[in-house]
């Protein structure tokens, strides 16, 4: 079939668009691992933001406590970067001659320098905050540590939000090219395997829009089929319908907000089956 043939094929009239099932999946999987990814963020900066803000404070107003004993431990986590989180049990004997146990923790990298003999000092208007000298010593780290560690995963949920948020923001403008649709030839300028925030393959296209002008336009065809084992190449991916037999003329739905290829699958647009069996021949 001829690109003309096809362009006419095309039905003229509004076209309703609807979401796929494995696109609302996709769209609702990543809003929700992104959540979860900040929320992780927030925790982190919640759980060992207030000691880096309070323990300057306490050492530099609070009493020295003799340390009696010292339970707990310093885990070292080899992930993408040596972090090391504490959780000490620090005793100490008070003004009173009693002995208190107060819990200390830290987020750290793995060089911690713990070689120094420990020192406590306890705020004298709340008795349960203290700041331990190993502690203090290590703020500078403390501090590189939460901001790439909360930093690190802020960021990461950005990526993901960003991906359902493009998900969303191709779904409204396919509806707004469905509208009044325009059928135009894209022309292929590039291809290219993406893997961020997942796979998909990133088709670069120029067409002619309504003002004579051209322009280009990207889109991301999603993952179909992928296994484990198998190199991402050679997964199966969503297919744009062909106008021409070199695979280089596309069929897209241009307008004043760019322009969309329209797939084999035809999704998200909803169309008869008067109307794909017409278009079926070069959607194969």
């Amino acid at each position: 079939m001829s690109p003309v043939t096809a362009l006419d094929a095309f039905p003229r009239r509004p076209v309703a668009v609807r979401a796929g099932r494995r696109a609302i999946l996709t769209a609702a999987g990543s809003g929700l691992g992104a959540t979860a990814v900040l929320a992780a963020a927030l925790w982190f900066a919640a759980l060992y933001g207030p000691g880096l803000l309070r323990d300057p404070q306490v050492w530099r107003h609070g009493r020295p406590a003799p340390v009696t004993a010292m339970a707990g431990s310093c885990t070292v986590k080899l992930s993408l970067l040596p972090f090391s989180w504490c959780t000490l049990d620090v005793s100490y004997r008070g003004v009173d001659g009693r002995v208190a146990t107060q819990s200390v923790t830290a987020l750290t990298f793995v060089d911690f320098d713990r070689s120094a003999p420990p020192v406590l000092k306890v705020d004298p208007g709340d008795e349960e905050a203290v700041a331990l000298s190993w502690f203090v010593d290590a703020l500078p780290v403390r501090w590189v540590a939460l901001v790439v560690a909360s930093g690190g995963l802020a960021f990461l949920a950005a990526v993901i939000g960003g991906g359902a948020w493009a998900l969303l923001s191709e779904f409204r403008l396919y509806r707004t090219l469905a509208r009044d649709p325009k059928p135009v030839e894209a022309r292929v300028v590039g291809m290219r395997l993406v893997s961020s925030p997942g796979w998909a393959r990133e088709v670069r296209f120029s067409y002619r829009a309504a003002d004579g002008s051209e322009r280009t336009a990207k889109q991301r065809l999603r993952v179909l089929k992928g296994k484990r084992g198998v190199a991402p190449e050679h997964w199966t991916y969503e297919e744009p319908v062909l106008l021409s037999q070199g695979g280089d003329v596309l069929l897209a739905l241009a307008g004043t907000r760019g322009a969309r290829l329209v797939k084999t699958s035809f999704e998200p647009l909803v169309l008869t089956d008067a109307e794909k069996q017409r278009l079926r021949p070069v959607a194969k």
